[in-house]
């Protein structure tokens, strides 16, 4: 049964059209993934079947008419901080409060724009389980890629005024996009190899062209009269040949290419140096006396170690990025840095850019000399044309993001450390950032909600929890697996139990293994206890 049809839906907010001519179909029980770059239309859209925003022209039909809506806003991220700093819930709260609202009025339809941002990994795989008992139709807009294909079954996507529907969940759209893209690559490669075929033949008959006329010139005086006749048809008759290719050519349109950019390098990293990078050493934490974050945190980090580090809320995964950069003093015990390394960090919240600088002064003030360079980084960014020349402070979210990992491509670090890296970026800039670090060869630390990151970057984990920093020498999925199987009561078996007996070794192993002191047979026997308890997890995950 349809429960949702458009019929010419278009908004323009001044003259700044946002979408238009818009036509939709969905039907009972679908969760519709609303997905495309942010600023094309997905707010407003669901604004004006939630009835808050009027439409410039066009229907909206429901069914049954008028509708039984539950619609959740998005929440902005200033709005966040500015409740958090006068002491009200936290983002993640209010939203989870305003969904449970939401589920327990009931309604038949559900408008959730972002419901994802500021929820943490508990409140995530909580919403994903109400929304695939829910027995309503959703439309969500999101970036969440790992919870988009938790729970859609079918993709609208939105990108300034063009709409595509895709029958599936987001797994289907991301295959089809991809056959999309191909086929528009190969139709533009058919297109660049006729238009060159043409130039070459227009090239070729106007040459023979004016050979023609020139043999003529040649011919004059005495020259056999025929001759002169048949180097002059020739030459009329190349260059008819040339007019009537030229008006091919000109008549050739090239088809769209709309495939999706992707970045053209990874960040390098040296891969170098001594083994033991960070070392913390029994830290613990408190913003007041008494009032521990976490305490008794005994870790090492070697080199090309890919660590996520996941927590709740308020879990203190921030805080324990500060104390490794040393921007935060640990209130007990201590955490060292190797100087051997160079150290490089992406933060959440934004940059602070000088009111009149560009892109490129950004980058020629970290990379001076390099002005080749600088621009090759910019557009394997996709930061190209005018944009280069915009001011650093009016970038978005997702271009500062790419800035700064520019520069970091310009002067690779030996440590990177990430703290929320994609929050409140669209899906191109997740891809962007995401292949960007795929390959880094240097050691990663990055906090994220991000789970399809997660599960791309991270090979360890540290995980931040009940005041205490536990290593866990394994994937983001099979880490959450086991502990919601703890929490459903099933239990540690076997296997489960000798994982963690061989995890909790395996961190002991790597302390001592970073003590300086530790003499030369001891560490070469804990170095190959050390590699046998890793293929001896390896072999009990695979």
């Amino acid at each position: 049964m349809i429960v949702l049809k458009t019929h010419g839906l278009s908004l323009a907010y001044a003259d700044r059209p946002i979408f238009s001519t818009l036509a939709l179909e969905v039907h009972h029980g679908q969760r519709v993934g609303l997905v495309g770059p942010n600023g094309g239309g997905k707010s407003s859209l669901l604004q004006v079947l939630a009835g808050t925003t009027s439409a410039t022209n066009g229907v909206v039909h429901w069914q049954p008419d008028p509708p039984s809506l539950g619609y959740l806003p998005q929440m902005t991220g200033d709005a966040v901080d500015q409740e958090s700093a006068s002491g009200a819930a936290s983002g993640g709260e209010r939203v989870r409060q305003a969904l449970a609202q939401l589920f327990r009025q009931a309604p038949l339809i559900l408008l959730l724009d972002e419901p994802t941002n500021h929820l943490d990994f508990e409140g995530l795989e909580w919403l994903e389980e109400r929304l695939r008992r829910f027995s309503g139709t959703a439309l969500i807009a999101s970036h969440d890629r790992y919870f988009l294909e938790q729970v859609t079954t079918q993709i609208i996507e939105i990108d300034h005024g063009r709409v595509r529907q895709y029958a599936g969940g987001y797994p289907v759209y991301v295959e089809e996009k991809r056959r999309q893209q191909d086929r528009q690559r190969d139709a533009y490669a058919a297109y660049e190899a006729k238009r060159r075929q043409l130039e070459a033949i227009i090239r070729q008959k106007r040459q023979a062209a004016f050979s023609g006329s020139a043999s003529k010139i040649k011919t004059g005086g005495d020259a056999p009269i025929a001759a002169k006749g048949f180097y002059a048809g020739k030459g009329k008759a190349s260059g008819r040949v040339a007019a009537a290719m030229q008006q091919r050519l000109e008549r050739l349109k090239a088809p769209p290419l709309v495939a999706m950019d992707s970045i053209k390098w990874h960040l390098a990293g040296s891969g170098r140096g001594p083994r033991q990078v960070i070392r913390a050493t029994g830290v613990g934490f408190a913003y007041e006396p008494g009032r521990w974050i976490f305490r008794d945190a005994t870790f090492v980090i070697n080199r090309g170690d890919r660590v996520g580090l996941v927590g709740l809320n308020g879990s203190g995964k921030s805080t324990l990025l500060h104390l490794v950069q040393g921007a935060l003093p640990s209130s007990e015990g201590k955490v060292d840095l190797s100087p051997a390394f160079s150290l490089a960090v992406i933060d959440q919240h934004p940059k602070s850019y000088g009111e009149q600088e560009t892109v490129v002064d950004v980058l020629r003030a970290h990379a001076p000399g390099q002005d080749a360079e600088v621009r090759n980084v910019l557009a394997a960014l996709l930061l190209r044309g005018d944009r280069i020349w915009q001011r650093a402070c009016q970038l978005s979210g997702g271009e500062q993001v790419r800035l700064e990992l520019a520069k970091m491509r310009l002067k690779p670090p030996d440590v990177l450390l990430l703290d929320e890296p994609t929050n409140h970026l669209d899906l191109e800039s997740r891809q962007v950032v995401e292949e960007a670090l795929a390959g880094y060869q240097g050691t990663l630390i990055v906090a994220s909600h991000d789970r399809h990151l997660l599960n791309r970057l991270a090979n360890r984990l540290l995980v931040v929890s009940d005041a205490r920093i536990s290593p866990v020498f394994d994937s983001y999925d099979h880490w959450r697996k086991q502990v919601v199987r703890a929490n459903q009561g099933e239990g540690p078996n076997d296997e489960a139990e000798r994982r963690l007996l061989l995890e909790v070794r395996l961190a002991h192993v790597s302390s001592e293994l970073a003590n300086p002191r530790l003499k030369e047979s001891a560490k070469q026997a804990l170095d190959q206890e050390f590699f046998s308890l890793r293929q001896a997890l390896k072999t009990l995950r695979s």
